[in-house]
């Protein structure tokens, strides 16, 4: 469930949920991606969505102005996070479906680097597991218990 403050200030309690290795989704893992996606270091084509979700501090960042620590979003405790706008967003919580919002598993990325998304490598939060994927040809998935 989730909350507002004046359309500026978005509180979200996250459901028990685990990463596909087991690790509990929590918190920090939307608050490191959502620092990923607006680090420049990362090169992410939709880091400026946080702009246009008026995140405080997404354009600063964008820019290198600013550190990805500084941005809007933090976690309150292990299953409660936060988001800081700079102005009213009423749709806000809408924001949040596209793919490029959701969380990633940081240890793995950590561990793999640009690979990290590879077969094998790949912990993920959804319905599938990645089995196999020949670019230009097929990915094959199997269902997540």
């Amino acid at each position: 469930k989730w909350e507002s403050e004046g359309e500026r200030i978005w509180t979200f309690h996250l459901r028990d949920a685990k990463w596909s290795n087991g690790d509990p989704i929590t918190a920090e893992d939307f608050v490191y991606s959502f620092r990923r996606l607006a680090d420049p270091a990362t090169g992410a084509p939709f880091g400026s969505y946080l702009v246009d979700a008026q995140v405080e501090n997404a354009e600063d960042i964008l820019n290198g102005k600013a550190k990805p620590e500084t941005l809007g979003v933090k976690a309150l405790d292990a299953k409660t996070l936060q988001f800081t706008l700079i102005a009213p967003v009423p749709y806000f919580p809408d924001m949040l479906i596209q793919q490029f919002t959701f969380p990633v598993h940081r240890a793995t990325v950590e561990k793999y680097g640009n690979k990290w998304t590879q077969p094998g490598h790949y912990v993920s939060s959804g319905a599938y597991l990645l089995k196999d994927w020949k670019v230009n040809s097929h990915i094959n998935m199997e269902r997540n218990p």
